[in-house]
């Protein structure tokens, strides 16, 4: 192998390993499984973090279900900018849980931090949560309701969601 060559060989290896392996992008109310090699912020597509953005004016909460989970024990947390914002929550399984971003962000994402390699099936949905004021009819206008309360308990918290059904139709949902 002449120098060129080794020069070549060693300018891929360097790109290959500098572009993280982690470059997938999220999407909201799809479920999606990939591999998590190491910390590091998941952005949001494009549609997804313009989606995000109009949300976040509405409510801070976003609903991450987890339907499969491999590895060790996995810390999430909102992130924006490629900086965690929220709290983080510790996952060692299959779960539902509510994450609070905040507003401001140009590019919106999840923080993964796992204890070794992992893989994980996820979903995300933005969530209405906390106190329910007036539930919506969730197929009066499904892209719009999605995450929004359809229906409270006797003290006026939120039980139930407006969730995907299908790809054209929403219903209610204990998320």
């Amino acid at each position: 192998m002449n120098n060129i060559s080794k020069v070549i060989l060693v300018v891929i290896l360097f790109i290959t390993f500098s572009i993280p392996a982690f470059a997938v992008d999220l999407e909201l109310n799809t479920k999606q499984d990939f591999i998590i090699p190491g910390s590091g912020f998941y952005r949001f597509s494009d549609s997804a973090n313009e989606e995000i953005k109009s949300l976040l004016k509405e409510n801070k909460s976003v609903a991450i279900i987890i339907t499969t989970f491999n590895g060790g024990k996995l810390r999430i947390a909102p992130a924006a900018d490629n900086h965690e914002t929220g709290k983080k929550k510790t996952i060692s399984g299959p779960t539902s849980l509510v994450l609070g971003f905040k507003r401001g962000g140009k590019r919106y994402g999840l923080s993964f931090v796992p204890k070794g390699s992992a893989t994980i099936g996820i979903e995300i949905q933005p969530f209405a949560g906390r106190p329910c004021q007036a539930p919506v009819n969730c197929q009066d206008s499904c892209g719009d309701n999605l995450g929004k309360c359809c229906e409270k308990d006797t003290n006026g918290n939120q039980s139930k969601i407006c969730v995907s059904v299908g790809t054209s139709s929403c219903g209610c949902a204990k998320r």
